[in-house]
């Protein structure tokens, strides 16, 4: 029997070349990929001037354009056939599930699943395909900036079939970020925000073979959590499901520290 994979973060050995190509077609790589859509950053600015961005060297930053800065952008990875035409539907899909997710926030902490039918209605299958498209396309573009080569059955996915072979994509509530929402600031306004979870790998235990890729995006404390397990063939996502379960993440010891802290300063 195989020793279970061991957790792994440092990926050198795994990355591959980049040659300027589009992942998914490989013409010329002349676009670059939203981290954060758009739609999204503008909600969340309002009527106000910034957004404040962290990144992983624990330092705020101000971004001054939500359409251009590098902070909300991938690195060019894709055409722009691609990262336009072919995947509106993608957009519009995200979109509309985007505009559910924040009406509804308060009350999906405590919802069992995300009833497509309520998002998309009687057009939900094609539309949930569309909604899983899109988070396949946001993936890839995170495992390419890990500067790993997109999986075969995330692009046969993209190219149209129903079923994304070795992947799993699922809905997920954050106990941290709910939290941080109802106790992080002190004036008593939600904390809202979009969020990139890092990434998680893991590797054989002869350190020669990548055994798996997990990361997650969160609109608020919603989100989709992506897995990538090569020797899995088959794994659950949330399509083509009508009411996809919401899987809790508990915040760890170190999160709840913080948030009792931000809950006494608050008295």
């Amino acid at each position: 029997m195989d020793s279970p994979p061991d957790y792994h973060v440092d990926l050198t050995p795994f990355r591959v070349e980049r040659d300027g190509r589009c992942w998914w077609c490989g013409a010329i790589a002349d676009s670059q990929e939203h981290k954060y859509k758009r739609t999204d950053l503008a909600r969340l600015q309002g009527d106000g001037p910034n957004l404040v961005w962290g990144g992983d060297e624990e330092r705020l930053h101000y971004i001054k354009s939500i359409r251009k800065s590098s902070a909300v952008r991938f690195e060019k990875d894709l055409c722009r056939r691609c990262n336009d035409t072919r995947s509106q539907p993608f957009d519009r899909a995200y979109e509309t599930y985007s505009a559910y997710v924040w009406e509804n926030a308060e009350i999906l902490w405590d919802a069992p699943g995300l009833d497509m039918r309520a998002i998309f209605g009687a057009d939900w299958r094609q539309k949930q395909l569309d909604l899983g498209r899109y988070f396949a396309k946001h993936f890839a573009s995170r495992m390419v900036l890990d500067g790993l080569p997109v999986p075969a059955g995330l692009l046969d996915f993209l190219n149209g079939k129903r079923v994304a072979k070795n992947v799993r994509f699922c809905f997920a509530l954050d106990e941290a970020l709910w939290l941080l929402r109802k106790h992080g600031d002190p004036q008593g306004a939600p904390i809202q925000g979009l969020w990139l979870r890092p990434t998680m790998a893991w590797v054989s235990s002869d350190g020669k073979h990548l055994r798996g890729y997990e990361t997650a995006t969160y609109l608020g404390h919603v989100g989709v959590l992506f897995s990538w397990f090569p020797e899995k063939k088959r794994l659950d996502s949330f399509f083509p499901h009508v009411r996809p379960v919401l899987n809790v993440v508990k915040a760890t010891d170190e999160m709840m520290e913080i948030i009792e802290g931000l809950k006494a300063r608050k008295g």
